[in-house]
C-alpha cells in the first residue's frame, strides 16, 4: 500500500501462513495513518508489518512464529 490513504485491521482479523515475494505482509509506505488494533499474525515471512513514512498505532495484537521480524519501522512514527 503507497500513497495517501489509511489501513485498517480490526479486532478478530487473523493473517496466517502468509507468503510474500516480497518478505513483508503488509507493506504501508507514505501512507496517511496504519491502525492495527487486536489481530493476530501467525507463521508468516520475514516481517509481519513494515511501515515506511507513515504515523500508526499498534495495540493489542499477537504476533506468533514471525521468522525474523514482527514490525520494521523506517522514518516512522508507531504507538504499540
Amino acid at each position: 500500500m503507497t500513497g495517501f490513504s489509511s489501513l485498517n485491521i480490526n479486532s478478530g482479523t487473523l493473517i496466517q501462513n502468509s507468503l510474500s515475494p516480497t518478505g513483508d505482509t503488509i507493506y504501508a509506505s507514505l501512507a496517511q495513518i496504519v491502525n492495527v488494533f487486536g489481530a493476530s499474525f501467525y507463521n508468516n515471512t520475514n516481517t509481519d508489518i513494515y511501515i515506511e513514512q507513515t504515523f500508526g498505532n499498534i495495540h493489542n495484537s499477537m504476533f506468533t512464529k514471525t521468522a525474523k521480524n514482527s514490525i520494521l519501522l523506517s522514518s516512522s512514527s508507531v504507538h504499540l
